[in-house]
């Protein structure tokens, strides 16, 4: 037998596989499992409800309320007013497709119509009817305080918050045993936040966005300027805000 024969043997041998594999069969399809559905919350309608949760603050005879730290620094306003720049929901898309700040919040439909100025002492509430738009996924809420307008709805005859995002006055004391001393804090700047959106729902809502002046003084100091105490404070309540969507009522 020739030394040739079992090289040729197995020359056809793989030639006949290498013709199978490009004999134009088609490739057997995998199955992967249904479709993961789009992330965040199917909506087409939407109002707007901002309320205070009052935890932690201590009503006072005269009306009012204090708060106070561990520490032991408090303070009792005597009046104090915030500015609602906006509200608005915010699709789910990559932080990547998002303007930066500040002021990079999404002119969608759903955006409450102008800021409004709100009376922190009173834990005054805000309401928006609702607004219809084409349905889209949504995944956070974009919540801003900002300078309104000199005619901005709630704005205080006084012109207090002329130019201004946040103005407070009362007595503030560092510990019990010190007296209390009047304060003023105001800034003019912004404060910006996506907050996360919690539902069961989907379709149309009420958003329900919960502010908690319990942490106004969260890592607040005396020694800071006033104005960036009022930054910080208004930074707290951003920081722990939330939105939950609810069916409407």
């Amino acid at each position: 037998m020739s030394r040739y024969l079992p090289l040729l043997g197995l020359a056809l041998l793989v030639g006949c596989r290498d013709a199978g594999k490009h004999s134009g069969a088609p490739t057997p399809a995998v199955d992967t499992g249904p479709t993961a559905p789009p992330p965040g919350i199917p909506l087409h309608t939407v109002a707007w409800n901002l309320t205070w949760d009052d935890t932690g603050l201590t009503p006072l005879a005269s009306g009012g309320w204090q708060l106070e730290r561990p520490d032991g620094l408090a303070l009792q306003p005597d009046e104090g007013w915030l500015v609602l720049y906006t509200l608005v929901l915010e699709p789910c898309e990559p932080s990547s497709a998002r303007t930066p700040p500040p002021h990079g919040l999404p002119n969608h439909p759903s955006r409450t119509v102008e800021p409004v100025v709100l009376a922190m002492h009173a834990r005054e509430p805000f309401s928006q009817s609702a607004v219809s738009f084409e349905e889209a996924f949504f995944c956070e809420v974009g919540f801003a305080l900002f300078r309104g307008e000199a005619d901005s709805p709630g704005t205080p005859e006084s012109g207090v918050m002329e130019d201004l995002s946040f103005w407070m006055t009362g007595a503030i004391r560092s510990s019990p045993d010190e007296a209390w001393t009047p304060f003023e804090l105001s800034s003019a700047l912004a404060v910006e936040r996506d907050l996360p959106l919690e539902s069961t729902v989907t379709g149309a809502g009420v958003v329900d966005v919960l502010l908690r002046p319990g942490h106004l003084l969260d890592g607040l100091s005396l020694d800071q300027e006033p104005d960036r105490m009022a930054l910080d404070a208004m930074a707290n309540l951003g920081d722990t805000a939330t939105a939950t969507l609810h069916q409407a009522r």
